[in-house]
């Protein structure tokens, strides 16, 4: 077996690439590239979203707007599904993901709060067991201490 012989034929599995192809590959690359860069939009995005953010009193006032609608919808969906009584219970650094979308902002980490829905049958009863009630808990549940 002579390696002279095997060195001269080209091998059979392999297909010589035509330029055409390769231009096409080529060409595609640098399309796919190009599309794929992120584009500049500081400009336009600067442009499309000019707006202020509203300050931290507007900001609460907006959430406790929110938070009157959520509570009128409790009782509706508590009825819907059967449910008498909803507890939610934060414990100490660890809150519930659902305690900001039911009590009024405010800093609730560090402590153990429950929130407590019941259905009286003629109405929903709000209570909040916190370490310490503040005003704007209180317009929005019954606190022990009252």
């Amino acid at each position: 077996m002579s390696f002279e012989a095997h060195s001269t034929q080209p091998h059979r599995g392999l297909r010589r690439c035509r330029p055409t192809s390769l231009a096409r590959v080529l060409v595609l690359g640098a399309v796919l590239t190009t599309a794929c860069a992120p584009a500049d939009t500081s400009r336009s995005a600067e442009a499309s979203y000019e707006f202020e953010l509203p300050n931290w009193s507007e900001q609460v006032m907006l959430r406790e707007a929110w938070l009157e609608t959520r509570h009128e919808m409790l009782l509706p969906m508590m009825r819907q599904y059967d449910i008498d009584m909803w507890i939610i219970v934060n414990e100490e650094f660890h809150d519930d993901p659902l305690t900001e979308y039911i009590a009024p902002p405010r800093p609730y980490t560090g402590g153990r709060d429950i929130f407590v829905f019941v259905d009286t049958g003629e109405q929903l009863r709000s209570v909040a067991i916190t370490g310490f009630s503040e005003v704007n808990l209180k317009r929005f549940f019954e606190s022990p201490d009252e």
